[in-house]
């Protein structure tokens, strides 16, 4: 049986308040009051229609779910993310 020196984990130190930005939020918020964020999907909706998003620029209608030879359509999901650059990503 473990002893409870073994499962104790310490708590993180708090973030230095000098990287704290008090007022921030995410910028799809602001666009989004601003009609932005609707106007980027109406762009980003028309790309689909002949797409040439990848490298084998096959043009093909992804809102009428034709798909090319890696047979992703219109609801082509995100693999992986990671927002911090250079940071390695764990699969």
């Amino acid at each position: 049986m473990a002893s409870l020196g073994s499962l104790f984990v310490p708590r993180p130190a708090p973030p230095d308040p000098a990287f704290l930005i008090e007022d921030w939020e995410p910028a799809y918020l602001e666009a989004a009051r601003g009609g932005l964020l609707h106007a980027r999907v109406e762009v980003a909706l028309k790309e689909l229609e002949d797409c040439c998003a990848c490298p084998r620029d096959c043009h093909v209608n992804r809102l009428a779910d034709e798909t090319p030879a890696f047979e992703a359509a219109r609801k082509a999901g995100l693999w992986r993310f990671d927002c911090r650059a250079g940071a390695p990503s764990r699969n």
